[in-house]
Formats: structure tokens, C-alpha cells, sequence
């Protein structure tokens, strides 16, 4: 489908039906804390913890799709906190990663017949994490290593990693201090990699002064660097008050963060390699513009960009732009009402995954149940 950037735009087509109770469909237990989740191409894998500090997985293949009790599965340590979960693009297997009882980085992982454990932090003999810490994870298929970053007790960063099944490896210190002048962290980070640069890129939330922060290194080196995002843009910017998302769009080549401001203003930083940031303040953009009540979640879906959050009623809200020109065409989607959906609480997570459908999941205001949202986007003049 060729898209006229200048003529047309896509809307959300959401029929009635493409909202999933998937904690009713598939007879789970309620969750306790936001789900997260990640798309293989066979098979959507939601995991989510229970007022039992347990771990349990929803997946969905086509029109099928069940439940598992990872704890039991991989008998695992309890889960003190909220999992995140990412992908090996090359096995397509998922790893599931969380801070135990024991404040200790743990991952869950499939194997044949059935899932491991590792004590992923104590193996590296790294640092615990804090309490509120939720590990983040991602796959270099450059090397195939796997990354995972996490917030300690004293507010640094810390980086841990491993090739294939290699050992899990840590450099002796936190990555914000192995990184000149960092600094250092409030909040959760993310992380990412851009496979044309070979560049791995952390980004968090700084702890003194609220403004965007980035770690990055070349793949299989140690030279992490430091940039304040926020002091380098082109325009000033406003202070983010929650976790940043972020991601490489290999399509554009464009680094993409989003964050929200204290105001509930959704903001966004953009740049290419070796340029400095634009700064970006969606709600100026959209008429009426919809607060934000959390933080939000982004992906990318082609050359275009979405960003997802909750509004102050728990509707599901997406904004959407063209990643390229500048001045291209944008619009705001009111997800929940255009199903309509039941009101969410906490912080949704979504994705773009095959074929060509755009997926949110979240936890429900009012039932503790995994929902899901599925739609794909249609082609209209405006």
C-alpha cells in the first residue's frame, strides 16, 4: 500500500470484537501488576505477576492460545516486583526478567521440553536492585548478546550480559559510574540497539535534574559514553516526571524517546547518529489534547511512530505521527472508546507485530483481568 504523506493518513479500525478479556478467556488468574509483552513471529507471549508474588504467561498463536504458571514451570523465586519481558530474534524464544524476594535480577527462560531459572545478577556477581527496580532487556543479534539493565538501591545503573549460553558477565562497577559524568538514575530505564551504528543506547529518567539521559557504547566495546539529551537538544524541553520509551527505527534511522512531563504533557527527543535531538511536545499538537495519567509505551509501525498511554478516565489513548518529514501528518486515537473497551489502570504495554495489526494490552480498572486491544490501520483522506 503506497501512503500519500501529504493527502491521507491512517486511522485505528477497532471492531467490537478485537477486544480480548484474555484473563476470562483463557480462565487465569487475576493479575497484581502490569503485564508486559512481545511478539515472535508465531506467537504473542503476555507475562504478569499475582498477589501471590507467582509469575504466569498468556499466549496467543493465530486463534488459539492458553496459560502458564511460570514459577512452577522454570521453579523459580518469587517475583517482588512487576516482569518485563523481551525477545532472541534468532531462537524467537522470550526471556522473562524480574527482581526476586532476594532483590536479586532473575530470568525465566524455554528450553525444550519445559523453562529455566537463573539467579541472573548473583551468577554476574552484580549488584541487587532496588525495590521498585523493573529489569530491562534486549537481544543484539550483532554478536548475540543479551542486556539487561537495572536501577540499584543507590540509584545507579547497572549492566549485565551474556553470549548465546555463555556465562552472565558484569564490568565490575555500575555502568553510570563506568560512564563519565552520568548521571545518575529515578525511575526505570530502557534500552535498546541500532544495528546500522552498532550502537547500544540506555535511557532513564535523571535523578537531579529530570532531564533525559543516555549511556551508549559501540557493540563489543567497553567505552560507554554520556549525553544529557535534554541540555543537547535543538529547543528547550521540559522536564520528563516519569520512565522514558524508547526505541531504533531502523526505517528511518531515527532514535525515538518519549517521556511524560508533570502536566501529563507527552513529549518526545528524535534524532539520526551524529545529530543533536529535536524536542517535540505532542499535546500542542492535538486539539483537545488528552492528559496522560501514565507513562507512555512506543513502538514503531513502518516509518510511523505511536505512542500509547492512559488518560485521567483510563482510556486507552494512541498518538501517531510519520516519522519523516517533520511536518508530517499526525492524529490521537481514543482506543477505548472506539471499541468500546473497559477503563485500564497502571501502564498499558504495546507493540506492531505480523500481520500488520497493532496490539495494546492492560490491566483493568475494575476486574484485575489482561485485556487486549487488536486493530489494524486503515488508509482515509484528511
Amino acid at each position: 500500500m503506497t501512503v500519500k504523506a501529504q493527502s491521507t493518513q491512517l486511522v485505528a479500525n477497532v471492531p467490537a470484537n478485537f477486544h480480548k478479556d484474555r484473563t476470562k478467556e483463557y480462565a487465569a488468574k487475576d493479575a497484581a501488576g502490569m503485564p508486559w509483552s512481545t511478539c515472535s513471529s508465531y506467537q504473542i507471549t503476555t507475562v504478569f505477576r499475582d498477589n501471590e508474588k507467582r509469575l504466569f504467561e498468556l499466549w496467543t498463536q493465530d486463534t488459539s492460545g492458553g496459560k502458564g504458571d511460570l514459577t512452577k514451570a522454570a521453579d523459580a523465586a518469587e517475583a517482588d516486583g512487576d516482569p518485563s519481558i523481551y525477545l532472541n530474534t534468532k531462537t524467537e524464544l522470550p526471556i522473562v526478567l524480574y527482581r526476586g524476594s532476594d532483590a536479586h535480577i532473575h530470568g525465566i527462560y524455554w528450553v525444550p521440553g519445559g523453562a529455566g531459572h537463573d539467579r541472573l545478577s548473583e551468577l554476574a556477581q552484580a549488584a541487587t536492585a532496588a525495590k521498585e527496580s523493573v529489569p530491562i532487556g534486549y537481544y543484539v543479534p550483532d554478536g548475540e548478546h543479551s542486556r539487561v539493565v537495572y536501577r540499584a538501591e543507590d540509584n545507579h545503573l547497572h549492566l549485565i550480559y551474556w553470549v548465546r549460553d555463555d556465562p552472565v558477565q558484569y564490568d565490575g562497577d555500575a555502568l553510570t559510574t563506568l560512564a563519565e559524568d552520568a548521571s545518575t538514575a529515578a525511575g526505570n530505564p530502557t534500552a535498546y540497539y541500532d544495528p546500522i551504528n552498532r550502537l547500544n543506547s540506555v535511557i532513564y529518567r535523571g535523578l537531579a535534574d529530570n532531564n533525559i539521559h543516555r549511556i551508549f557504547w559501540v557493540n563489543g566495546t567497553q567505552h560507554y559514553q554520556y549525553q544529557n539529551l535534554s541540555a543537547l537538544s535543538v529547543t528547550p524541553t521540559l522536564e520528563a516526571a516519569g520512565d522514558p520509551a524508547a526505541y531504533f527505527d531502523a526505517a528511518s534511522e531515527l532514535n525515538q524517546v518519549f517521556y511524560r512531563t508533570q502536566d501529563g504533557e507527552i513529549c518526545e527527543l528524535s534524532w539520526k547518529a551524529g545529530s543533536p535531538p529535536e524536542f517535540r511536545n505532542y499535546m500542542t499538537e492535538f486539539e483537545p489534547p488528552e492528559t496522560a495519567a501514565s507513562d507512555p509505551v512506543a513502538y514503531s509501525s513502518g516509518k510511523i511512530k505511536n505512542a500509547v498511554y492512559l488518560d485521567t478516565s483510563g482510556h486507552v489513548q494512541k498518538i501517531t505521527r510519520w516519522a519523516e518529514p517533520f511536518q508530517s501528518p499526525k492524529w490521537s486515537t481514543d482506543l477505548t472508546k472506539a471499541v468500546p473497551a473497559t477503563p485500564a489502570r497502571g501502564k498499558p504495554t504495546a507493540f506492531f507485530g505480523a500481520p500488520d495489526n497493532h496490539h495494546v494490552l492492560f490491566l483493568g480498572a475494575n476486574d484485575n483481568h489482561i485485556h487486549e486491544l487488536v486493530w489494524k490501520e486503515v488508509e482515509v483522506p484528511f
